[in-house]
């Protein structure tokens, strides 16, 4: 009997904390020099939208400073910022077990796999939540204070604004809980899952090939916009916004429904599999 089978006999009657795991992940995604990139990367966007403000000699009265900030979140934030977080942090969550150490505590104390499935997921969305959330809503407070102070027509009182700065927080919590849970799925599932995650993302980036395949009912990033394109529609009311056929001929609510069913269905895949992947 070798010692890491000895660890594991004298620690069966042992309990450990899956808690643990999500502190360690959450230390992990702190180390690497990614999050830090892309914590600082994710404020170029208001800015972004800040020199295009005040350069542009258009006129952008009649909500078209909202125009302009939806365009730059739909075809910029959210097609290629919020695809990439879910794409490197949850591809990355199951690599290096071993030189990252997780895997002593897991051999000392029990844990059942599915719970260090569950748990890594968990710190992956603590994290990408982190990264994404505070850009955009800096990108929104922007572009509400441009049209607030440049646009005559923008008359929205501060309900209807934070309404649709609540379905633009839906849509990106929609895009990094799917995005995720498909990514850590696969990374379990195949042994080179950048590769194959990197198709999956980019799918969504390059929609124009990629159209007839998924035909918009099932990608993270047109159900998200579909939730979200009651903008493009003017500012209905909610009953009017979930009737509504949208951008892609998906409902809102069947959009949600379809990203449910992928959500559940990877999530399952994965506590399911967890207990075969070989981690050290």
């Amino acid at each position: 009997m070798n010692d890491i089978e000895k660890i594991q006999k004298n620690s069966l009657s042992k309990r450990g904390n899956p808690w643990i795991i999500y502190i360690l992940q959450i230390k992990k995604y702190l180390s690497g020099g990614f999050f830090w990139a892309v914590l600082g990367s994710g404020y170029l966007f208001p800015l972004i939208l800040f020199v295009i403000y005040s350069r542009t000699h258009k006129d952008l009265t009649n909500y078209g400073y909202w125009e302009v900030s939806l365009k730059l979140i739909f075809e910029g934030y959210f097609a290629y910022y919020v695809v990439l977080v879910p794409l490197v942090l949850a591809t990355a969550a199951f690599r290096d077990e071993f030189n990252d150490q997780n895997i002593i505590y897991i051999l000392v104390k029990p844990i059942k796999r599915q719970y260090i499935f569950a748990m890594k997921y968990l710190a992956y969305l603590t994290t990408s939540t982190v990264v994404t959330l505070p850009p955009l809503l800096l990108t929104v407070l922007v572009a509400n204070t441009y049209s607030l102070k440049k646009d005559p027509y923008f008359h929205e009182p501060s309900s209807t604004v934070l309404l649709n700065t609540a379905l633009l927080v839906a849509g990106l919590f929609l895009m990094l809980i799917g995005y995720g849970v498909v990514f850590m799925t696969v990374s379990i599932l195949v042994k080179r899952p950048l590769l194959i995650n990197l198709i999956l993302g980019f799918s969504a980036i390059f929609e124009v090939i990629f159209t007839d395949l998924i035909n918009n009912n099932w990608e993270f990033l047109y159900i998200a916009i579909n939730f979200i394109s009651r903008y493009w529609q003017g500012f209905d009311s909610l009953d009017v916004f979930f009737r509504r056929q949208f951008l892609f001929g998906l409902s809102a609510i069947n959009g949600i429904w379809h990203a449910i069913i992928i959500i559940l269905v990877f999530f399952a895949i994965g506590m399911r599999k967890i207990p075969q992947k070989q981690l050290y």
